[in-house]
């Protein structure tokens, strides 16, 4: 796994070999005004995600797709907040086979709008947004479209 560096920036995550296993970011990472398209599938090999709490805070779109090797994503508190005051435009998490666990915490992507697509995920068995114990205001504003992912519809 890579050292992430205390001055994490986009250029940073840019630099990254294609070839990492694991991508872990810790808190308040990416939030340049610059920075309005979450899309790491150039990551090709990657087996997990995990975002720190209050970061990408400026992205309007949110993509991992064609993923193959993906197998859990886990997003902090407040990241996605899209700080503009506009919705985000896009959400979507989709051919990833091996994918088995999405978890976001509390307060992040709270200014989704619009379908939020998660589909064509095999083997997913665990969607986890929000808390039941603190209110949560994730996608506030979107539409959930579950679509091919017969793990988690038959659980």
């Amino acid at each position: 796994m890579p050292i992430i560096p205390a001055t994490f920036s986009v250029n940073y995550l840019n630099s990254l070999s294609h070839t990492i296993l694991t991508l872990q970011l810790p808190d308040r990472m990416c939030n340049e005004k610059s920075y309005t398209t979450f899309d790491i599938s150039q990551f090709i090999n990657l087996k997990s995600l995990t975002i720190g709490d209050f970061s990408f805070n400026h992205v309007k779109v949110f993509v991992l797709k064609n993923l193959p090797a993906l197998k859990t994503i886990s997003i902090g508190k407040n990241c996605f907040m899209n700080v503009e005051n506009a919705n985000m435009a896009c959400f979507q998490i989709s051919k990833c086979p091996h994918l088995r666990s999405f978890v976001v915490q509390e307060w992040s992507f709270v200014k989704c709008g619009g379908v939020i697509d998660i589909s064509k995920l095999k083997r997913l068995k665990t969607i986890q947004i929000g808390s039941t114990s603190a209110d949560s205001h994730n996608f506030t504003n979107a539409s959930l479209y579950i679509h091919g992912m017969e793990s988690v519809l038959s659980s």
